[in-house]
């Protein structure tokens, strides 16, 4: 069983119940993940170890602002393998946040 996508009342705790700032920032996250998520691809073809773990972190950070622990977690095991130099590793972990971001977009913009 899959983890739940979002977290929404632990994130909306940290946001003193404030659900219009909530889904503002989650519209961003999903409106600006794509380009890391893209960037991180070509770091990866490129073996660029430095700029696959910079950009895992602040994917980290961004998913865990709203709770996306799945995404989160994802975006940490990229980044600490990518830390490690352990690039054998990357295209799966890479694969596994890609798909984190799809089942969470899919949450947020159905259809």
């Amino acid at each position: 069983m899959s983890a739940p996508l979002a977290d929404r009342e632990k994130a909306l705790a940290r946001m003193n119940g404030n659900e219009e700032v909530y889904d503002e920032i989650l519209d961003l996250l999903v409106d600006t993940l794509p380009a890391k998520l893209a960037e991180l691809q070509t770091a990866q073809q490129q073996s660029d170890m430095p700029t696959i773990e910079r950009l895992a972190h602040s994917v980290k950070g961004g998913s865990a602002s709203v709770g996306a622990t799945p995404i989160s977690m994802a975006a940490l095991a990229l980044e600490e393998c990518a830390r490690s130099q352990s690039g054998a590793e990357v295209p799966g972990l890479l694969g596994a946040l890609l798909d984190e971001f799809e089942r969470l977009r899919g949450l947020v913009r159905p259809g």
